[in-house]
């Protein structure tokens, strides 16, 4: 005698129908909900911003002057997540510019640009790192501290992008061009797009909670410090871990989508945004 076993709760596809197991995020792409959609914002790229935007990106939104502005607020990049207001969208976007060289639409300045702002409650998938996807098969929760990688663009998790090591004593800090370069005592183990904390430091526009931009050396790395120093460190001070309530971003990661993205690579050097397939995208709710 047979017996056949049942679930009545599972559900599959069908038999010789058409199906993926996978959504397909694009960067950038919000996923519409009627409820909520009304929220697109648009603004337009500031001036003196030298580098395209595109969707999935952090912005920080100045007020438009005191004229009429249709084109709505003044956008540009974001460099820090204090200055955070929403992040960019291709939804509706009529006239993001693309080229055969570089077909993911682009927004430099003077243009316009789609955007959603925190708390709007849009579900927008950005491109996500390494460790926000390994969060999928740990079964983390969906109020994991996540952090922005400002100099890779993309998600993170902000257990990995904050310094989280003992002190380690500075012996030197110099300052140009709106870059800070620090010297310290020993290896810090620092990569760029981690936080880390700088203290103790005179001038005080050193200190503070800041993003490495790079580590040139296993002893030294570059910042932008909160202010602008009037000259050299006169007083050395220390780099430490920073509170993961000062790096965490205000959103929900509410789904992985490994290796079925399309994400967005940017050539600084010949200024092209080409796609990228078999990517990594983490859904995020504002």
């Amino acid at each position: 005698m047979a017996s056949l076993s049942l679930n009545p709760m599972a559900t599959t596809n069908a038999l010789g129908s058409f199906g993926v197991q996978s959504d397909g995020y694009i960067q950038g792409v919000a996923l519409d909900d009627p409820a909520n959609r009304f929220n697109l914002a648009a603004g337009t790229v500031a001036e003196n911003e030298t580098q395209p935007l595109w969707g999935g990106l952090p912005v920080a939104e100045n007020l438009p002057g005191t004229n009429s502005s249709p084109r709505g607020s003044t956008i540009r990049r974001a460099v820090s997540l204090s200055e955070i207001e929403g992040f960019t969208v291709f939804n509706q976007a009529h006239n993001g510019l693309t080229t055969p060289q570089s077909p993911v639409p682009l927004y430099a300045s003077g243009m316009s640009v789609s955007y959603y702002r925190l708390g709007s409650n849009m579900r927008v998938p950005l491109k996500a790192s390494p460790e926000v996807v390994a969060l999928g098969t740990a079964g983390a929760s969906v109020k994991t501290p996540l952090a922005w990688d400002f100099v890779n663009s993309q998600l993170t998790t902000a257990a990995s992008a904050g310094f989280s090591g003992a002190d380690i004593a500075t012996t030197a800090i110099s300052y140009e061009d709106g870059v800070a370069k620090a010297t310290t005592a020993s290896a810090h183990g620092l990569v760029a797009g981690q936080y880390v904390k700088i203290s103790g430091v005179a001038p005080e526009a050193y200190n503070g909670t800041v993003i490495v931009l790079s580590a040139p050396t296993t002893t030294s790395f570059t910042y932008t410090p909160v202010g602008t120093p009037s000259g050299p460190a006169t007083t050395q001070g220390n780099m430490g871990a920073v509170a993961l309530t000062d790096i965490a971003l205000p959103v929900k990661l509410i789904a992985i989508e490994s290796g079925n993205s399309k994400t967005v690579s940017y050539d600084s050097v010949k200024g092209f945004l080409t796609w990228k397939n078999e990517d990594s995208c983490a859904l995020v709710l504002l």
